[in-house]
């Protein structure tokens, strides 16, 4: 068997229900497990996960592996991954998804041919609660050809994780790393490659599906406004992350980094605009503005952070009160 062209790790905790589903789209057409490192990394679960995960790498042992751990977090089970990972490209596939199987049949071959260090890829976003499919494309930009980083900006475009395909070597001889025991890392796991990437292509076909609506996801809005201080702490592991490599980023490289970054800090804004403890959320949004301000980045603030940190306790309280508003009527 020769090399490996795709490595699939697939963070696994308490997917049980879900991830027969996950490998079952890997392995329907046998043939391109010639080409595929499938490494299920449980990490720690309290379920069936292990012992699912064992049957898959007992029954492809030369395509499937699965690494036991015990709890670290989405980030650890990436990072493990990452490290037995064997293929020249590497993709997550988080345990509770699944692959579109033409897509990843067609995703293998054209990997075989490319030598770009980022390769994008639609994806379908499949909402559980209605049953309904969202298609995300990236047709603003010509298949199969191949685009230098900075092309990335003149569309303002910010690719998220589910459409990414990286060089496994950009993470492996860069030591790249991800924070553990922390929701909101995907957005690590996108920009600390970036000054490493030169070249990206973008593919037709959908791979990557998306399961959408579950109460435990960690991009559930309740959710997020409980774990709403970790996502600030990714937050400024980003900044230290540009801090400690800002040599190594072109202009573009870094107009994309904060371009994305700008994104999460807004969120951050809304996520304590929508808290119904009014006080304590201007006490945690201030906290968080004299944080970004120590880095000097006038690239992190929005517009609406900047009026924030010039207004007064009314006008927080008058923006607050909008953003309550407006969710309360969009819910009737």
């Amino acid at each position: 068997m020769g090399e490996k062209i795709l490595s699939i790790v697939i963070p696994a905790y308490n997917v049980e229900k879900y991830i027969k589903t996950c490998m079952g789209s890997l392995i329907e057409r046998e043939e391109l497990l010639e080409d595929l490192d499938v490494i299920i990394v449980n990490d720690g679960s309290k379920d069936g996960t292990a012992s699912i995960a064992r049957h898959y790498a007992d029954r492809f042992p030369l395509s499937v592996r699965a690494i036991h751990k015990i709890n670290g977090g989405h980030g650890s089970a990436i990072n493990e991954g990452i490290l037995h990972a064997k293929g020249k490209y590497l993709r997550i596939l988080d345990g509770d998804d699944w692959a579109a199987n033409s897509g990843l049949a067609e995703l293998i071959s054209r990997l075989k041919t490319l030598d770009a260090d980022m390769v994008v890829s639609p994806f379908d976003i499949v909402h559980v609660d209605t049953g309904r499919t969202e298609s995300v494309d990236f047709n603003m930009f010509e298949y199969n050809k191949t685009y230098d980083f900075c092309d990335l900006n003149k569309h303002k475009m910010n690719v998220p994780m589910h459409a990414i395909v990286f060089k496994t070597d950009i993470f492996q001889e860069n030591k790249i790393k991800i924070d553990e025991k922390m929701y909101y890392v995907d957005t690590e796991y996108i920009l600390f490659p970036v000054p490493y990437v030169r070249t990206i292509v973008f593919l037709k076909d959908a791979v990557y599906q998306y399961r959408l609506g579950t109460d435990e996801q960690s991009m559930n809005f309740r959710v997020m406004q409980k774990n709403r201080r970790m996502h600030g702490k990714v937050i400024f592991s980003i900044l230290d992350y540009y801090e400690e490599y800002k040599a190594l980023f072109s202009n573009s490289q870094k107009e994309y980094y904060f371009g994305r970054l700008r994104e999460m800090i807004s969120l951050q804004t809304y996520l304590y605009l929508r808290m119904k403890e009014t006080m304590q959320a201007k006490r945690e949004l201030e906290e968080f503005m004299r944080r970004l301000e120590q880095y000097r980045t006038e690239e992190c603030f929005e517009k609406k952070l900047a009026f924030l940190k010039n207004t007064s306790w009314f006008g927080f309280f008058s923006l607050s009160l909008f953003f309550k508003i407006r969710y309360m009527l969009l819910k009737r």
